[in-house]
């Protein structure tokens, strides 16, 4: 997938045509590169899915001009709540019902949505988080996540999933901002078990 900030190599399950893809080297000719040192103009290769800086010549490769373009390294969003009306805590919203719909298979479905869409923008890896809920709820949400990076559901693209954020609910309840103040709790290691 093309990234906006640059270009992303999403690796498939081994012997898939997507790794096949991912292996066949790829130099990126004319485009401004992000260093932690500064913004250089160099030809970079792109060899089994990681950025070769040397800008030397490889074997087999395929040229993509990308003058005036910038490559970086994949972003990593930290922080996500959701997308396309998709909530980690409430599930997918049907704005035809005025209902989410909270199962297990509608997680499976809108995470694997967000890691593809997520890549499109330059996103590599990603942490979803909830939001203030009851314990029930969030252990519910948690459970879909679980299930997910277990490899229930995984289609090998898209931005790599890391884990989740607990947000709420053990949070200052004075400092609550958008979160539900009355579901706020104190810490408690049983709500762990």
């Amino acid at each position: 997938p093309r990234g906006l900030g640059g270009w992303i190599a999403a690796k498939g399950p081994s012997g898939s045509k997507q790794e096949s893809l991912t292996l066949k080297t790829t130099m990126l000719k004319g485009g401004h590169i992000v260093t932690p040192e500064g913004v250089v103009r160099k030809d970079v290769a792109l060899v089994g899915g990681k950025l070769d800086l040397s800008g030397e010549p490889q074997q087999d490769q395929s040229v993509i001009d990308v003058s005036g373009k910038y490559i970086m390294p994949g972003f990593v969003e930290i922080h996500l709540h959701g997308y396309n009306l998709f909530d980690f805590t409430a599930g997918l919203f049907d704005p035809e019902k005025g209902v989410f719909d909270k199962s297990a298979e509608t997680y499976q479905r809108s995470i694997d949505t967000i890691r593809k869409q997520l890549a499109a923008f330059g996103v590599t890896k990603f942490y979803l988080a909830n939001v203030n809920e009851s314990l029930d709820e969030l252990r519910r949400c948690y459970k879909s996540l679980a299930d997910y990076m277990g490899g229930t559901v995984d289609s090998g693209l898209g931005a790599r999933l890391c884990g989740g954020l607990l947000e709420a609910p053990f949070i200052n309840r004075n400092m609550a901002g958008a979160q539900n103040p009355d579901l706020v709790q104190d810490p408690d290691p049983e709500a762990f078990e």
